[in-house]
């Protein structure tokens, strides 16, 4: 929590909520002289309940940074990659993809407790902001989830829009809103079956999936 100082005579302080929206309080978004909402669902409900004025304000991408592939044909160095910290706790589209033979290459840290012999998936313990994009341009597919309270809520993990502004097919946990804001460009699951079928349904209809992420870049480049 941040408790915004009131000193500075005539400071403005906007919030912009993006994530773990069960960790804010009213209380808190009243602290401040306009709230933002990354989820238009949550945005509403939040704007019943307060008097500051609220907005919603969904996630975005600099695609000055995030951009395709001059080359989109070149051969990829990775298959499946997911960029992301263990969380100290399981996180299934990992754990799923290792049990069911996905060859997955994971940028994270503190692995060990949740990854039978990390050392053949995990490639280094962080992934620098500024190689991100590269990243995302030098794969075929990613895997992505997201805290419970986001999925309830509407919010959407920001890495998702990053990976599409590099023409980076997602398969992720379904928030709810993804195929209202994507469409079928990207594949969701529910479970681990739907899992299976999805990353089954990427690699056998790759080509197809990858031509529909490449069709978002105008939309998400305005």
């Amino acid at each position: 929590r941040y408790i915004p100082d009131r000193a500075p005579d005539g400071q403005i302080y906007i919030m912009w909520n993006l994530s773990h929206p069960s960790q804010i309080t009213d209380e808190e978004y009243s602290a401040y002289d306009l709230v933002c909402i990354g989820s238009a669902s949550f945005g509403k409900k939040v704007r019943d309940r307060i008097r500051v004025p609220v907005k919603i304000l969904l996630i975005c991408a600099d695609t000055e940074i995030f951009y395709p592939d001059s080359d989109p044909g070149r051969e990829k160095e990775y298959d499946w990659v997911f960029v992301g910290n263990s969380r100290h706790m399981e996180r299934k589209c990992v754990t799923w993809s290792i049990e069911h033979g996905i060859p997955l290459k994971v940028w994270g840290a503190d692995w060990e407790k949740f990854m039978p012999d990390s050392t053949k998936y995990v490639v280094a313990e962080n992934m620098p902001n500024d190689k991100l994009p590269e990243l995302s341009r030098n794969a075929k597919d990613t895997v992505c989830d997201h805290y419970e309270d986001m999925i309830e809520n509407g919010f959407i993990n920001t890495r998702i829009l990053e990976a599409f502004a590099c023409g980076l097919p997602v398969l992720s946990d379904d928030s709810g809103v993804l195929k209202e804001m994507f469409g079928d460009a990207i594949l969701c699951y529910r479970d681990e079956a739907e899992f299976v079928e999805q990353a089954e349904k990427m690699t056998r209809e790759y080509a197809a999936v990858k031509e529909k992420v490449q069709k978002l870049w105008p939309v998400i480049d305005e």
